[in-house]
């Protein structure tokens, strides 16, 4: 929990001022969907570790807006079949539902 709540605070924290000094800036938090979403296949540790910067960003979006600074945050959202960085052999198939592009 410490690891993802403090890094995200600490960027912000870092950031905030100055934007809130020139009256302009955007900060966009990456943090998976477990937050915002309870799924049995989560951890429970780590769905309250992505609800925290959350809760955070929304505070901070309405605390800081009038200022001309936006917080956002964005959900990735769910995956199936692996990453997708991961390439397709024939030693190793892809188990993902959808199916193989035709080479």
């Amino acid at each position: 929990m410490d690891a993802k709540f403090s890094t995200y605070m600490n960027v912000m924290d870092h950031l905030l001022p100055r934007m809130v000094a020139r009256e302009s800036g955007s900060i966009v938090n990456i943090i998976g969907i477990g937050g915002k979403f309870a799924s049995p296949i989560h951890l429970p540790g780590d769905g309250a570790a992505n609800s925290a910067p959350m809760l955070a960003s929304a505070g901070l979006a309405a605390a800081r807006g009038h200022a001309g600074v936006r917080v956002n945050v964005i959900n990735p959202g769910s995956r199936s079949g692996g990453t997708p960085l991961r390439r397709r052999s024939p030693t190793r198939p892809c188990t993902s539902p959808v199916p193989a592009r035709p080479t």
